[in-house]
């Protein structure tokens, strides 16, 4: 019998765990604007707390209705990084979205550099 909340060690040993995993070490963002939550993922990348950024802009997907864009951007640049949440294919697949979505976006030229980039040396090796 497990404690309430428990995690049984059978279902939590050796797997690895999601790159949100550390979620609850970030501050609670319920009263926080998407803009403040969008400056909170910020200060988390410039501090290297990746899994943190990502934790902070799956909030701000959830409440953003503006600049969706940037955190698209912060998001790839965070997959891009050398750290245990960098996921290439994932970064190519935000920075496309990016570039299919927001025409207008400031970040528009730089997430089309990525793309060709991240196509050119992890993609289209021959």
């Amino acid at each position: 019998v497990h404690e309430k909340g428990a995690i049984p060690r059978s279902e939590n040993s050796g797997s690895q765990e999601s790159p949100l995993a550390e979620k609850a070490k970030i501050q609670d963002t319920s009263s926080m604007t998407a803009d403040d939550i969008l400056s909170k993922a910020r200060e988390s990348f410039r501090e290297k707390k990746y899994q943190e950024t990502l934790a902070y802009l799956e909030d701000f997907f959830t409440k953003a209705t503006t600049r969706v864009d940037e955190g698209l951007f912060l998001q790839g640049q965070t997959f891009e990084s050398n750290s245990s949440v960098r996921n290439i294919k994932s970064a190519l697949d935000t920075y496309e979205t990016i570039v299919r979505r927001y025409p207008q976006s400031v970040n528009w030229a730089k997430a089309n550099e990525r793309i060709t980039y991240l196509r050119k040396f992890y993609f289209n090796i021959r």
